[in-house]
């Protein structure tokens, strides 16, 4: 009897943070990008306090999307599991004072 092994193209290899032993096989669902784009580009000196109003917003909308997905993990899993996000809000809370040496 011979083994087929199915094309190298269909089958591929997830490594992560083991949480329990053993090997799994089965569909997933792998969410986001290995890569994010990233451009980089030079700004003049007038630009700046655009620039920070741009981080700020942005890390606004972070911090406000963080914490819909803590209140639904809340409501859907329990508030342990929403704990998990309070690092992330923390980090998302005090990045600003990091952008304080930008200017």
């Amino acid at each position: 009897m011979e083994i087929s092994q199915p094309p190298s193209t269909l089958e591929r290899k997830f490594v992560g943070i083991g949480v329990s032993p053993g090997i799994v096989t089965g569909k997933i669902f792998v969410y986001g990008k290995n890569e994010l784009p990233i451009s980089h580009r030079m700004i003049k000196p007038e630009e700046v306090s655009l620039e920070i109003s741009r981080l700020e917003k942005a890390l606004m909308t972070t911090r406000q999307q963080l914490q819909e997905i803590q209140k639904r993990v809340a409501k859907d899993l329990g508030e342990v599991d929403a704990a998990l996000f309070d690092a992330q809000l923390l980090e998302a809370k005090l990045l600003p004072l990091h952008g304080q040496n930008y200017a």
